[in-house]
C-alpha cells in the first residue's frame, strides 16, 4: 500500500494536532522507588524513546522526537512536526 501522511485540518484554517496518550502509574508507598526511576529514566532518555518508536510507540518528548525517529519511515516525522502544536482536549468523560 502506498500512502502518505498529513497534519489533520485546523478548526478555521491551517492545521492542527492532538496530543494525549498513556501514563506511568507509581502506586503510593513502593518500596521500589531506585528502581522505578531507573527505569523511568531510561524510558524517557533518546535512547529508551528510540527502542520504544522502533516497537511502534511514537515518542513522547518533542525534544527528541525527530532524533528518535530519524532510521524510521519517514512518515513519522510528521507525527514529531505535529507535537508542537499538540494540544489535549478538555473533557469531562474521563
Amino acid at each position: 500500500i502506498d500512502y502518505g501522511v498529513t497534519f489533520l485540518p485546523g478548526k478555521d484554517s491551517g492545521w492542527s494536532s492532538f496530543a494525549g496518550g498513556d501514563n506511568f502509574v507509581v502506586t503510593k508507598g513502593t518500596t521500589k522507588l531506585p528502581v522505578v526511576k531507573e527505569f523511568l529514566d531510561f524510558a524517557y532518555s533518546l535512547e529508551g524513546q528510540t527502542i520504544l518508536a522502533k516497537y511502534g510507540s511514537l515518542p513522547v518528548r518533542g525534544d527528541i522526537a525527530k532524533e528518535a525517529l530519524k532510521d524510521l519511515d519517514p512518515r513519522y516525522q510528521i507525527a514529531a512536526e505535529a507535537m508542537a502544536k499538540g494540544r489535549t482536549p478538555y473533557s469531562v468523560v474521563f
